[in-house]
């Protein structure tokens, strides 16, 4: 004989929860294809169902907890009842007095157990979770900005962002900042990564505040935070024949590096297929000096140090190496507060629930009346025996 499975059935099965999977499984295999766009509404909506089913779960749940019943009293699909030497109405007596509450046929009873409350703590977190975690990515603003020292940048235009992310409920406008950078300082004892000098100004050219701006000290003002990722270099290097023709003439990006070459701390490539050209910079921001190593069709043409005061051309073999200039930047994190506290105190709230709902399992008993005494059956298909 077929179950049949009401919406309630299927609203409240652990199985449904799974549904909610697919989506964000899409997401990662179309990411995986380098395929990014409109994924992070994608997972907004898959976040948006879910949170309406979550809601759902948790006033059933909710509008079950003062009823003297709060599950089914359908047979779970194992069944394995044990024969008790008890009559029936002795041994329905006896499991009342240990707390259980039958249904009006007699043949069903459950007691109540601390763990539902753990499940309705647990459905209310991770409601609290999404809620935030929604209104926070519809209200993202997530932007990087290369800058260097001069003239001030207004954040609130996007031509400003060399890469940004707006939620569907925010924008740029709503920062109403120029930032202005008065100083670099290189990595040191007291800044490892370096930091940037910074100035805050409103839209109307009011200063806001002033301060040091490093990795893991950022700056915050009216709910944007702005967070320095590292240093960054432009090297303009140039390499030519000893005849003046030009082999390679551009800027190359020059990112802190772990390891590599003792003296230096930052590095970068470059290459020119159409020349068969390739090479590797290395840069010691301190002495303003790079080492260069040049190869064009498989054999090393360049391999020298230049400074850009008082050495910047360097003759090796019938090529020229110049080092022309140096642009440095602070790349900078402009981002809107996000609220964490909440997004903790949800995951923490969740993980006691689930903790309490695996600790406590629901106590339910079904009772079967025989000729030799009861036939009696505990949820999950364990015998139970009562006490005499």
């Amino acid at each position: 004989m077929k179950r049949k499975i009401s919406a309630k059935k299927l609203l409240l099965s652990p199985f449904t929860f799974l549904l909610f999977l697919v989506l964000p499984l899409a997401v990662v295999a179309l990411r995986r294809a380098g395929q990014t766009e409109h994924t992070l509404d994608i997972l907004l909506v898959n976040n948006g169902l879910l949170l309406c089913y979550l809601c759902a779960r948790f006033i059933l749940l909710l509008r079950r907890r003062p009823a003297p019943l709060r599950y089914d009293a359908d047979l779970p699909p194992r069944r394995r009842f044990v024969e008790v030497p008890v009559p029936f109405p002795l041994l329905r007596e006896r499991l009342e007095r240990e707390g259980y509450r039958f249904d009006a046929a007699g043949r069903y009873a459950e007691k109540r157990e601390i763990g539902f409350d753990g499940s309705l703590l647990a459905h209310a977190a991770l409601i609290l979770l999404l809620c935030f975690g929604m209104y926070d990515n519809l209200r993202q603003l997530d932007g990087t900005v290369l800058l260097g020292v001069g003239e001030p940048i207004k954040l609130y235009e996007k031509k400003a962002y060399g890469v940004l992310t707006e939620g569907l409920l925010a924008s740029v406008r709503e920062t109403g900042m120029q930032l202005q950078i008065r100083k670099q300082q290189l990595p040191s004892i007291e800044w490892p990564a370096g930091a940037t000098d910074a100035l805050l100004f409103s839209s109307e050219n009011k200063e806001l505040q002033q301060g040091v701006i490093a990795p893991g000290r950022p700056m915050r003002q009216d709910g944007f935070v702005i967070n320095m990722n590292r240093l960054v270099y432009d090297a303009w290097v140039v390499v030519t024949t000893s005849k003046n023709l030009i082999v390679y003439s551009n800027f190359v990006k020059l990112l802190p590096v772990k390891g590599g070459a003792k003296a230096y701390s930052h590095y970068g490539e470059f290459a020119d297929p159409s020349l068969d050209v390739s090479g590797k910079v290395w840069l010691d921001p301190s002495r303003k000096a790079i080492r260069v190593e040049t190869t064009r069709a498989g054999k090393k043409i360049v391999d020298t140090e230049l400074l850009l005061w008082g050495g910047n051309r360097k003759e090796q073999g019938g090529y020229v190496a110049k080092f022309e200039g140096l642009g440095q930047w602070s790349e900078l994190h402009v981002t809107r507060h996000r609220h964490k506290w909440a997004l903790a105190a949800g995951g923490a709230i969740a993980l006691v629930g689930f903790l309490l709902r695996l600790l406590f399992r629901p106590k339910r008993v079904w009772i079967e009346k025989v000729e030799n005494g009861t036939l009696l059956m505990k949820s999950g298909g364990q015998p139970l025996a009562p006490s005499p």
